[in-house]
Formats: structure tokens, C-alpha cells, sequence
């Protein structure tokens, strides 16, 4: 009968651990966007942060990389699901990253596909962060770790909306209270403090 309270103590500890972040050089990112990068996960997310001292990628190779071809060479994997049991590598650099863009017309079969150059992208436990303009590094790194935890683009008022991410960031940003603004659905979803 004892057994039980402590099984389930047991249990309330080990799901409250917090998900491990290790932050990655891939090239030639500076020590303090790497600070930064870590001052920002901590306090907005509350995740325990590990600097790596592994440099990934010490040339010139991966400018202009499309960071998904990036990721299955780097693991092997294309992997878009967020796992709570592995760590989330997020990966820093200063050379210019791309993603695919999709689109369909209504009534199209047909899929238009085109690398865009982009500040960052999420795929599952693996983030990529330009951080050449450290004014966009918080917005950019929360909004990319918040399509982590499971967060989408929205239309709202929220720093998930990637058209105010891109322009207006002082729509997206409580500079009073040096947080970022989140609409309801999406505060949720992303797991920020």
C-alpha cells in the first residue's frame, strides 16, 4: 500500500524534468549570440541549456544550405516530430539558411516548391538560428522553439504570426516588460513561462 504514493511521486518527478537544450556552432557564430541564445531559452522557456563545444561546420560549405538536407546529414534523419525524450540541438550561424517554401493553388495538383532564405526554421528537435542581426535573435529563436513544443503560424496579434516576426516586431514584442506577445492558443501551445 505504500508503494503507491510513491510510485506516483516518482512519477510527477520524473515527467516535471525539464527538456534538455544543447546550443551548437555551426560556423562562425560569435560567443555572445551564444549567450544571448542561452540567456533567452532560460528565461523565456525555463529549459536547462548546455553550450556545446563542438563547431559542426567550420567552412564555407553550409551557406545557402537548405537546413533540412543539412539536418539528415548531419543525423541521418528527416525528422519533423518533436520527441519530449530527446534534447532539442539548436544550431547557430551566421551564413545565410534556407527552407522550402510549398505552395498549391485551389484547385492545383500541382506543387510549387522554392528554397526562401529564412532567420530560422524548426524541425522537430532540431533548430537552426541565423543570428547575424542579434536584434532579431530573441524573436526569431522563441518563435522557432515554440514550433518545437508544437506551436503554428497564426494570423493574431502574436509572435507566431510570421508576418509581424519578419516586419513588425514591435507588435510582437512587450519592450516594457521585455517578453513577447503571444495570442491565448498559441501561450499555450509553445510552453513559454
Amino acid at each position: 500500500m505504500k508503494k503507491f504514493p510513491l510510485l506516483i511521486s516518482l512519477f510527477i518527478s520524473l515527467s516535471s524534468q525539464a527538456q534538455l537544450v544543447r546550443i551548437h556552432k555551426l560556423n562562425d557564430c560569435s560567443q555572445y549570440a551564444i549567450e544571448q541564445t542561452k540567456k533567452t531559452i532560460e528565461k523565456y522557456f525555463g529549459l536547462q541549456v548546455l553550450i556545446s563545444e563542438k563547431n559542426y561546420i567550420t567552412d564555407g560549405s553550409f551557406d545557402g544550405i537548405d537546413c533540412l538536407d543539412l539536418n539528415e546529414s548531419l543525423f541521418g534523419y528527416r525528422n519533423f516530430q518533436f520527441k519530449k525524450s530527446k534534447p532539442i540541438d539548436i544550431f547557430l550561424t551566421t551564413s545565410k539558411i534556407t527552407s522550402i517554401e510549398r505552395q498549391t493553388n485551389l484547385g492545383d495538383e500541382e506543387t510549387t516548391i522554392k528554397k526562401v532564405n529564412v532567420n530560422g526554421v524548426s524541425f522537430g528537435n532540431s533548430v537552426y538560428v541565423k543570428t547575424l542581426d542579434i536584434s532579431k535573435l530573441k524573436c526569431t529563436l522563441i518563435h522557432e522553439l515554440s514550433h518545437s513544443f508544437g506551436a503554428e503560424h497564426c494570423q493574431n496579434i502574436c509572435i507566431m504570426n510570421i508576418q509581424y516576426t519578419l516586419k513588425q516586431r514591435e507588435k510582437i514584442w512587450d519592450y516594457v516588460h521585455d517578453k513577447p506577445i503571444f495570442c491565448k492558443n498559441c501561450r499555450i501551445t509553445s510552453k513559454i513561462k
